[in-house]
């Protein structure tokens, strides 16, 4: 068993992004499949990992572009009104990991 690190996420989004700004002849697409219902929440429905899951998600591909720049962004997070938030420590392991994010130029 592994544990990927946060660390290990930022080297490896790191690495993808000096792939994409040094190499003319790399091409990167994004897919838009359908829509699917959520709850009433913010959360994303549990993704299942098996071959299954990607099949149906590339039939159910409606369109497909080309990405012509990408970042770091970190993920959303609700704050709330009246609520006592702690200073940041480099010794909390519960901040949010940094993603990669996909931004399409029409």
């Amino acid at each position: 068993m592994a544990i990927v690190t946060s660390k290990f996420k930022r080297e490896m989004i790191q690495l993808l992004l000096n792939d994409f700004n040094d190499s003319a002849s790399n091409k990167y697409y994004i897919g838009i499949g359908r829509s699917d219902d959520w709850n009433a929440t913010d959360t994303a429905p549990a993704v299942e990992n098996h071959d299954v899951e990607a099949r149906l998600f590339r039939n159910s591909l409606q369109s497909v572009k080309k990405v012509s720049d990408i970042s770091f962004v970190v993920p959303r997070y609700n704050w709330s009104s009246g609520t006592t938030y702690s200073a940041y420590s480099d010794k909390t392991s519960a901040y949010p990991d940094f993603l990669a994010l996909a931004v399409i130029k029409v």
